[in-house]
This record gives structure tokens, C-alpha cells and sequence, in this order.
């Protein structure tokens, strides 16, 4: 059997099927990292000069939101790992 013919094999169609879900999965949390960053950025100091009283709110938000980026820079990292994980499983066999 040709590596054509391995490459069609059912086991080798799962295992990219399987390194395409989890490259996606991590765009996904790229993109949603991206929004969250993007917002805090734009909408924090417009909020904060119309009203100047939600200093301390926002400053929390902000932490949240420097928290929560990190956690989805885990996943997307784990997600990244285990895409490359399979692409090279199935580029050995």
C-alpha cells in the first residue's frame, strides 16, 4: 500500500479530522480573546469620562478581564498542542 493509499485510511481521516477540531477550537479562543481585549480597550475609557464615578468597577473589570485572558490562553494552548500532537501522529504514520 502507497502512502496515498495510508493517507485515505480510515484511522488517518479521524486523526485529521480530529487536529482540524482542535485548531479550531483554538481560533475560536484567539477570536475571543481578541473580542475581550478589544472591548475593555475601546469601551473602559469611554465609560470611565462619562462616568467618572466607576473608577474602582472598571478597575476590577479590568482584572477579571486580565484573568480570564490568561485562562483562555491555556486553553487555546492546550488546544494548539493537541492539534500538533495528532498532525504528527498521523504525518509518522
Amino acid at each position: 500500500m502507497d502512502k496515498i493509499d495510508q493517507q485515505n485510511l480510515e484511522k488517518n481521516i479521524r486523526l485529521l479530522s480530529s487536529q482540524r477540531y482542535f485548531y479550531t477550537q483554538a481560533k475560536k479562543n484567539r477570536i475571543l480573546k481578541l473580542f475581550c481585549g478589544i472591548v475593555l480597550v475601546i469601551f473602559s475609557p469611554i465609560i470611565l469620562l462619562l462616568f467618572p464615578s466607576t473608577k474602582e468597577p472598571l478597575c476590577f473589570i479590568g482584572a477579571f478581564g486580565i484573568i480570564i485572558t490568561f485562562v483562555i490562553d491555556f486553553f487555546e494552548n492546550s488546544y494548539i498542542k493537541r492539534a500538533a500532537n495528532i498532525q504528527e501522529q498521523f504525518d509518522v504514520e
